[in-house]
């Protein structure tokens, strides 16, 4: 529903991103519908990841110029030259954490150095943690509540998106786990 308001009269890309998680999410779900559990975690862990990145694009419509064209660089990166192009690498070297020293964590958050604060505070890193960490500090109760809940979510899928969980012996558990992430 929220992604559907969002486009009427928006030019933002923000309902690209819900479309994404809901599109992640269904994903999730038909691998959660034909017992297939331990793979969902990863498509989970990604929609968790587009979750937050969506918060705070929300948050700084001013950084969506610049997440998109991080996007693009990974894609440059990852599918295409599997280089760095030119004006990612001149970006890096002009980053505002200068004590970040990995390029893959800048590739992927980069984009945080666009935001701009009345209030003074950003994300202090290129992480998703970092991303988790400023919303914390600057949400009400209720938001702060979710975030902790979700942080802990995203942990919970680790040891299955790296392959270190492949088979567990109550798989009861990756229900209600699974059902809880699709919740948020």
């Amino acid at each position: 529903t929220k992604s559907i308001a969002l486009t009427n009269g928006n030019t933002s890309h923000l309902p690209v991103y819900y479309r994404s998680i809901i599109q992640s999410a269904l994903a999730a779900l038909t691998l959660l519908e034909n017992n297939l559990l331990s793979n969902s975690y990863p498509l989970c862990r990604g929609m968790i990841e587009q979750y937050v990145k969506t918060l705070i694009l929300q948050r700084h419509p001013e950084a969506q110029d610049a997440y998109a064209k991080f996007c693009g660089f990974e894609i440059d990166q990852a599918c295409c030259s599997q280089t760095f192009p030119d004006e990612f690498i001149e970006l890096y070297e002009n980053r505002l954490h200068s004590f970040c020293t990995s390029k893959i964590d800048y590739l992927h958050y980069g984009w945080l150095d666009a935001i701009t604060s009345t209030k003074g505070t950003k994300p202090k890193g290129y992480s998703i943690y970092k991303i988790f960490d400023y919303l914390k500090s600057i949400a009400d109760t209720e938001e702060m509540n979710t975030l902790y809940r979700v942080e802990h979510l995203y942990k919970m899928c680790h040891g299955y998106a790296h392959g270190s969980v492949i088979h567990v012996t109550y798989p009861l558990l990756q229900y209600f786990e699974i059902s809880t992430m699709l919740y948020y």
